[in-house]
């Protein structure tokens, strides 16, 4: 899993120029699997990514949804 995570993480910041994180599922709530360098998540931000899983919508930063958020994410 480590190395498919990293490979994700490498084509995110290579295709479209972003630093990303990978949260997955633990328990009933989303758990931080992996940053790319120089990337930090705040616990109100897992909760805007913690809101998309369990919504299956994308919210944050330039959303409709959570706008407020620093940051963009999607299911």
């Amino acid at each position: 899993m480590d190395a498919v995570v990293n490979v994700l993480l490498s084509h995110v910041a290579e295709t479209f120029g972003r630093q990303a994180a990978v949260l997955l599922p633990a328990g009933d709530r989303l758990q931080v699997h992996a940053l790319s360098p120089d990337v930090s998540l705040a616990e109100n931000e897992i909760a805007v990514a913690d809101w998309v899983y369990k919504h299956g919508q994308p919210a944050g930063r330039g959303s409709d949804t959570l706008p407020a958020a620093a940051n963009r994410y999607l299911p």
